[in-house]
């Protein structure tokens, strides 16, 4: 009888991942999904804006740039969480990041430290900062200096934390 009920315990344990990683697995094709509709962003990135400018041009392409890296401020906490690993991430998505911190305009809009809007990018930056170390980003980045004499930007430090007047 006690050795059923733990063979039965076992098989529900079995269950239980199996029902985890198709949850995890229906989560990031949901979220791959979201990724894909930013698609004509991506593509003036690799192949530059209408009109031959150098970033986005109008107030509804700016917007639409900021919520694409808002997606990618929500795998940075999907990686904290530990729902997503940081190798992962950096095989499914590292091209776009590089295409996102590649664009001059949109690096001084949101992302360097002048920034009036950096601080409100802080989980992109850390996600960027992670990314830099891992294969996939690096082989990239390799790639675009041999071959197109591009040097992808480096991640800013991280951004000093206020000190707050009881340290």
């Amino acid at each position: 009888m006690v050795r059923n009920q733990a063979i039965g315990l076992g098989l529900n344990g079995v269950g239980l991942l199996r029902t985890a990683k198709v949850a995890s697995n229906t989560f990031m094709l949901q979220f791959y999904d979201r990724v894909q509709k930013y698609n004509p962003i991506h593509v003036y990135l690799k192949r530059g804006w209408p009109d031959d400018a150098p970033g986005p041009t109008s107030p509804e392409q700016w917007n639409e740039v900021a919520r694409y890296m808002g997606l990618f401020e929500g795998l940075w906490r999907l990686i904290l969480d530990k729902a997503y690993s940081c190798d992962r991430a950096d095989s499914d998505y590292s091209h776009r990041i590089i295409a996102i911190v590649l664009n001059q305009q949109i690096r001084q809009e949101f992302l360097d430290e002048e920034s009036d809007e950096s601080g409100g990018w802080g989980d992109f930056i850390e996600l960027w900062r992670c990314l830099e170390s891992r294969h996939v980003y690096r082989l990239i980045a390799a790639d675009l200096l041999k071959k197109k004499n591009v040097v992808v930007p480096k991640a800013p430090r991280p951004f000093a934390s206020p000190r707050h007047w009881w340290h």
